[in-house]
């Protein structure tokens, strides 16, 4: 084993570390936008000729079909 080898051990403990904060940080958006989706597809079964999303920037579109 290499003196570089000895040095990488610490950053594969961090990467696997950052690996579990992000799969925690998608669960929490996914539990957080659940309603929200819920509420668009909701309101899209009622509109025939329309349908509506919240954008990128949290904004209501209303889209012509």
């Amino acid at each position: 084993m290499e003196f570089e080898d000895i040095l990488v051990l610490p950053i594969i403990s961090r990467t696997k570390h950052m690996v579990g904060y992000a799969r925690e940080l998608e669960e929490d958006r996914e539990r957080i936008f659940t309603p929200l989706n819920r509420y668009t597809d909701t309101v899209n079964e009622f509109l025939e000729d329309k349908t509506i999303r919240v954008n990128e920037s949290g904004r209501l579109e209303i889209n012509q079909n």
